[in-house]
């Protein structure tokens, strides 16, 4: 019975460990609602035509993830090519509860 058991908790030693990298490759996923609060018009960059860019100030509710029912403010920088746009850089901090506790967030393309 004592080889029994030592050889069943090898044998889960080895399912655990076949399986960890998986689990701890799992990203977690936050959802934030934004809008903005101080735009900007975006800005030509002159190299050619409809290539612009922007900054704006931005405050967002965070909806889910470790986070949720904080607040995020923050600043984004977008490139825009025409009417569309792609996010070249973000920062802000995240606030929540009491006692507060806070995170800080950066996103470079």
């Amino acid at each position: 019975m004592r080889h029994l058991l030592k050889a069943s908790g090898f044998l889960a030693s080895i399912v655990f460990a076949a399986f960890a990298p998986e689990a701890g490759a799992q990203e977690t996923s936050t959802r934030y609602i934004c809008q903005a609060i101080g735009a900007g018009a975006p800005e030509a960059l002159g190299d050619r035509d409809h290539h612009l860019i922007s900054i704006d100030q931005t405050s967002c509710r965070v909806d889910s993830g470790p986070m949720s029912g904080g607040i995020l403010t923050g600043m984004t920088i977008w490139e825009w090519n025409g009417p569309n746009a792609v996010l070249v850089s973000g920062n802000g901090i995240v606030r929540k509860g009491t006692p507060p506790s806070c995170t800080c967030r950066r996103r470079v393309k």
